[in-house]
């Protein structure tokens, strides 16, 4: 019952509770200074980020799928090849077979898979019998006699192998070669030259002893006994078995009638087939896609949607216009804000389908993770490929094979003799094989070992009598050189002798070591000294029968096996048909159950959601853009949001910008747990050195207190930059421009983490690795946006002044003109000729203009130009042609982007780029057969005669058998691909003009040895081109040269820019750009050409700029590289360098079974392919002469890319480096 007092209760209750509530929103609501500044670039961010995106709209731009695939953060072509599927067909087939199958299963039960698999061996045996006797017809002459009359003949000599081979030597052989292949490199020297003398002793004798053993294994594999043991063997099987297996096979042949009988509905109509698509393949393919999406630990970067975080804030855009903060310092009490949210009001709809497309993106791949779905779809993919396989290839229908070939096995089942059973029984086979039992067993130990070594029909694991030959003789020949080369250690005699031989198997593709070799030969031994005894029982033992027993020809007759082998063989059975027919049953048999079926279809009904949704999307982004041309949208002219150029680059600076400013602020919210990670155990650091992109997280504790250190720097500038206007409150992008963070593959961690999770060892660096992942601590990614953040939002600064009409235009003035009447031959004389003053008078006031001077150069170069003048401009190609840190053109064709292929051409780009696998663009887009692509490379100057690193022109990219391998739309583009070379094959095409390398794009690094004072100045001036740190956005390095204007260092910290491709200039540039600025524009008078490096002179400095502005041919290109050294600090630079350069930097010593005897990097014929960088602590003398390797210190190393020395392999097929590579 309520009485006063109780409501009293609940009142205060309720007042506590609501007291506590405003408290905790409260202190939840307040944000530090730095989120404050965050939030602001963000709404900055959020609406360049619309305009541009309604610009595009507008446009028509074919960025449609990459927005959307970015907003529901994937990849364009996982999330395009999840929905390229006919889901909706798809569905309906799984559930009209489902109904089939059901219907099948009520009123049969299907063969089951023991009687298939029975079916399929048998049909085997059958037609393997047929094929063997056919080629090797029976001999009915043979006799038991004859394997004795044989043995007796050729076993009596067998001992003498015993005689000529000395046990001790391969004995004592194995010994040594037991201590000197190992990985040791310190030997007891006094042993080591006693065993020195006896393998000088022995080494002749072992020779003699293989000859030997090679002469027996010649002679014993040829032994009439193998053939008359096989025949015996063989036949006895065939007769005693053929029959039943003819009459098994017919009796589960009408199984399989009554199975396709009752099938018939799925197989016999193809018109009325379910089975005539491609589903199955089709569902493949999208499980394949979504399961690659979601190992990702982070979604593809976005670039066209950065500024948006989740596609629900696309919603918040006019919110964001009302935004105190923006309307302070952008609107400021302009009404023309009605004109820009007007303008953006088309992007409403999109932005609402979007948020329906996300959704259903969500579902399906939250419904798709439950339980066994996976699982569960890939079964009934591969069920359902198979059966349209089998349906759509028959050729024969399934009834009619069965009944068929049953027919023919019944004509081929005769009747065996009354007595033959009877008689198989006293089967002299039968005698010989018990008699026979003990010698075989020994034999058949004797022909494996033999077959180790020693024949030319080796086993797997075994070489063939060739190549020991040539290995022992290449061992000698090692040890004799060494031998006579002076070695103080008898040990540096030893140990290249065995391992010449064992590398010497590996070049042949086998794994042999002269220990296992020479166990070769007692194995031989214990098996040859009790072979005499054997045989010499098998020849006295006397006849267990006490009458002669049946001959094989009387058996043979019985058996009818003659006449049943050539009746199959003449009645041509179609045993692929009849195996189809089986395999068919096995898949119906295996057809998964409705509720596995029932998990498929509610897979494929969530992805018909999405393209629902995704259809909806691109039906609205299709109603804003209208009927309009590009032309007729660019023109409009009271459009606001097409005021804004180069919106698509604004938009990405502000959106990265923004986005480095959102994850600091959350770094800083996990400072705590982030301190709490402390340094990893050694087996931790071991583990995680095996992974290369995880070399700063092994050391993840002092990056993260200087990391944190720099962050809360920034946070307490921030206190004074929040109530700045944007400008002043853009400063902070340049200083989180030198936060490097935790740089290393967050991917990499993540499956780190994933591989050890449950490994008890590992439970702490689980948990903190759950810390570095949790947040983005790779700030070295936002650098070059964070450098230009402020120039953006200068820019978008002046872009909102203009819409909104903060800028003064003159005013407008009245002119009065008189008119008179004029006669009509005059008033068009001077139409014509106002019209054509008009014109020259627009081309001279466009040529006066800044673009159009521009414009007026390049048509001149277009035509006319030098190639220095080229030159000139394809300096800057290395920064200028990368979008993203890749280059433009060859992304485009790797991602068969026409659109960005031809936005990179118009740009200029430098058109013959070399890929980092050795092919220009038009080697590529050849290779993977795209006609347009070709087309329009070629027609914007690709070079056609252009070799690449398999010494092919890009038109020899063409398979030369593609009408044999390629099909449908792959044979129909390489056809015209062939017909565009030819079109063309006469006529040249101008490379485009490359654009000027602006001023504000330089990124200048003076290094440390430069003068402070002139360095200070030099940053002063030109604050927003000049950094204090080296990045990999560098365009510039300023070094410090002697008189003679020559870069003297040591460092290959310094150097390696130079390899990046850095335009390295000396330090007098600044000097004269302080006196006179407009010489930064001039950086070519400045060049330093040449380096001195250890004390030698390498004039190579112009060469490597031009080579990696051009991104010529990789200079490493097929080179493998081993650091050899217990410690090397600059392993990142190397391995870095190494990579930028085309070769393979590998974590093992290379072993040279995978690698191809006679290769040679293609840029280095001279040298070997597997290139040791080692410091001297290890002797690899026993490489200096094998042409395979290549030895460098880590000086030389540098010396040789410093040298630039390039051989090509003019081979009209240069060798592969590594074994079955492409």
């Amino acid at each position: 019952m309520f009485t006063y007092s109780s409501g009293i209760i609940y009142v205060f209750v309720f007042i506590i509770y609501l007291t506590v509530y405003i408290l905790l929103k409260n202190n939840k609501s307040k944000s530090s200074d730095l989120e404050l500044v965050s939030d602001n670039f963000r709404v900055l961010a959020r609406i360049t980020n619309a305009i541009f995106l309604q610009s595009a709209v507008i446009q028509k731009s074919n960025i449609s799928k990459e927005v959307i695939a970015e907003f529901l953060k994937t990849s364009v072509s996982n999330f395009y090849e999840i929905v390229d599927i006919d889901a909706q067909s798809a569905a309906s087939v799984l559930k009209n077979l489902d109904g089939e199958v059901t219907k099948i299963l009520e009123r049969h039960e299907f063969t089951n898979k023991k009687i298939i698999n029975e079916i399929l061996t048998n049909l085997k045996n059958i037609s393997s019998t047929v094929e063997i006797l056919t080629k090797n017809p029976i001999d009915p002459n043979l006799t038991f006699e004859n394997i004795k009359d044989s043995m007796r003949e050729e076993f009596k000599n067998m001992s003498e192998y015993g005689r000529k081979c000395d046990k001790d030597v391969y004995k004592k052989i194995r010994k040594i070669a037991k201590i000197y292949e190992t990985n040791r490199n310190e030997f007891n020297e006094e042993e080591a030259a006693k065993h020195l003398r006896e393998l000088e002793k022995y080494l002749e004798p072992f020779r003699n002893c293989f000859k030997t053993v090679s002469t027996f294994a010649n002679r014993f594999v040829n032994l009439p006994f193998w053939k008359f043991r096989r025949q015996y063997q063989f036949t006895k099987i065939a007769m005693d078995r053929l029959r039943t297996i003819i009459e098994l096979t017919i009796d589960d042949m009408s199984k399989l009638q009554k199975d396709v009988e009752m099938s018939h509905n799925i197989w016999k109509d193809k018109s009325k087939s379910n089975l005539l698509g491609s589903f199955g393949p089709q569902i493949s393919q999208t499980l394949n896609a979504f399961l690659t999406d979601v190992r990702r630990i982070d979604p593809v970067p976005p670039t066209l949607t950065v500024g948006f975080l989740k596609p629900k804030e696309l919603l918040s855009v006019p919110k964001d216009l009302q935004n105190p903060w923006f309307k302070k310092y952008f609107i400021r009490g302009s009404s023309l804000i009605k004109d820009l949210s007007k303008a953006l009001e088309p992007l409403n709809p999109i932005s609402v389908s979007i948020q329906d497309l996300e959704k259903e993106w969500i579902d399906f791949k939250r419904s798709a993770r439950e339980d066994f779905r996976i699982p569960n779809v890939n079964r009934t993919a591969f069920v359902l490929h198979n059966l349209e396989n089998l349906v759509q290839n028959q050729t024969i229908p399934y009834d009619q094979i069965l009944k068929s070939e049953s027919e023919k096995l019944r004509k081929c089942v005769f009747k065996q003799g009354q007595d033959f059973f009877d008689k198989f029984e006293l089967f002299e086979a039968e005698e010989s094989e018990s008699k026979t039992n003990n010698v075989s067993k020994v034999l058949d130990e004797i022909h494996e070992t033999l077959r180790m070594a020693f024949t030319n029909d080796p086993t797997d694991e075994g070489i063939s009598q060739e190549v020991a030959r040539t290995c022992l003789n290449f061992a000698m020949q090692t040890f004799h050189d060494s031998s006579n080369s002076h070695h103080t250690k008898p040990s540096t005699v030893l140990k290249p002798t065995f391992e010449a031989f064992w590398y010497c198997t590996i070049d042949h593709g086998k794994d042999l070591d002269t220990s296992s070799f020479s166990k070769q030969f007692e194995k031989l031994e214990e098996s040859l000294d009790s072979l005499p005894i054997v045989v010499e029982a098998f020849l006295d033992e006397s006849p267990s029968f006490p009458t002669y027993p049946v001959p094989f020809q009387e058996i043979l007759n019985a058996s009818r096996l003659v006449e049943t082998v050539n009746c199959l063989r003449d009645q041509k059975m179609k045993v692929n048909e009849l195996r189809n027919a089986a395999y068919f049953v096995g898949n119906a048999t295996n057809f998964p159950n409705s509720s596995i079926i029932n998990e498929s279809v509610t897979f494929l009904e969530h992805i018909i959601k999405v393209q629902n949704a995704l259809k909806t999307v691109k039906t609205k982004i299709r109603h804003a853009t209208g009927n309009r041309t590009k032309r007729e949208a660019s023109a409009a002219p009271t459009n606001p949001i097409l005021t804004l150029k180069n919106s698509r680059l604004h938009s990405e600076n502000m959106g990265i910008c923004s986005l480095a400013l959102w994850n600091l602020v959350k770094v800083l919210e996990l400072k705590t747990p982030l301190l709490k990670i402390g340094e990893f155990n050694e087996k931790v650091k071991t583990s995680m050195g095996h992974f290369p992109g995880l070399t700063n997280y092994i050391h993840a504790k002092s990056l993260i207190q200087d990391f944190l250190g720099q962050a809360e720097g920034i946070e307490k500038e921030a206190k004074q930059l929040k109530d700045k206007d944007p400008l002043k409150m853009a400063t902070v992008f340049a200083k989180m421009a030198n936060l490097k963070g935790v740089p290393g593959d967050r991917q990499m961690l993540h499956d780190w983490r994933n591989r050890y999770f449950w490994n008890m060892h590992y439970k702490e660096a689980i948990n903190h690795t759950a810390t570095l992942l949790e947040s983005n601590l790779d700030f070295a990614t936002y650098q070059s946006q964070l450098l230009d953040g402020r120039l953006t939002v200068n820019a978008l600064s002046k872009y909102f002044d203009e819409i909104f009409g903060h800028v003064k235009k003159d005013k407008l003035k009245t002119v009065i003109v008189e008119k008179h009447t004029l006669s009509w031959p005059i008033i068009i004389g001077i139409g014509i000729g106002s019209v054509f003053l008009l014109f020259v008078a627009a081309l001279v006031i466009f040529g006066m203009t800044k673009w159009g001077r521009k414009t007026y150069r390049n048509w001149y170069l277009f035509y006319f130009g030098k190639p220095e003048e080229f030159e000139k401009r394809w300096r800057y190609s290395c920064f200028m042609d990368k979008v993203n840190g890749e280059n433009a053109l060859l992304d485009a064709v790797r991602e068969t982007n026409k659109a960005n292929l031809l936005v990179a051409l118009k740009r200029g780009v430098y058109v013959n780029a070399y890929n980092i696998f050795g092919n220009t663009a038009l080697h590529a887009a050849t290779k993977g057969g795209h006609p347009d692509l070709v087309e329009a490379l070629i027609r914007h100057g690709a070079d056609r005669s252009l070799l690449n690193a398999k010494n092919r022109t890009p038109e020899q990219m063409v398979p030369l058998r593609y009408k044999q391998i390629s099909k449908g739309k792959d044979l129909a583009n390489f056809e015209k691909i062939q017909m565009i070379y030819k079109k063309y094959r006469k006529k040249n095409f101008r490379i485009r003009v490359p654009e000027i390398f602006p001023v504000f794009s330089f990124r200048i690094w003076p290094e440390e040895r430069t003068d402070d004072t002139l360095t200070d100045n030099f940053m002063n001036v030109f604050q927003s081109i000049t950094s204090n740190e080296p990045s990999i956005h560098m365009t510039h390095c300023v070094v410090k040269t002697d008189e003679n204007g020559i870069l003297e260092t040591d460092n290959l910290g310094l150097l390696f820019w130079m390899f990046h491709g850095c335009i390295i200039v000396k330090e007098k540039w600044m000097t004269d750009c302080l006196q006179n600025e407009k010489l930064i524009e001039q950086d070519y008078n400045y060049l330093v050409e040449k380096v001195k490096y250890n004390g030698k002179i390498f004039d190579t400095v112009i060469q490597w700029s031009q080579a990696m502005a051009k991104s010529e041919l990789p200079y490493l290109y097929g080179a493998q590289v081993a650091v050899v050294m217990k410690e090397c600090p600059n392993l990142l630079l190397l391995s870095t360098l190494v990579n930028n350069h085309g070769g393979t930097m590998i974590n093992e010593f290379p072993v040279r079974k995978k690698y191809t005897p006679g290769s040679h990097p293609y840029c280095h014929t001279h040298l070997g392919p597997l290139f040791l960088i080692h410091d001297g602590n290890y002797d690899l003398k026993i490489y200096q002469n094998d042409k395979m390797f290549t030895i460098f210190t880590e000086a030389e190393f540098i010396e040789f890319m410093l040298k630039r020395d390039i051989h090509k392999d003019t081979n009209e097929n240069p060798v592969n480096v590594l074994r079955d590579s492409e």
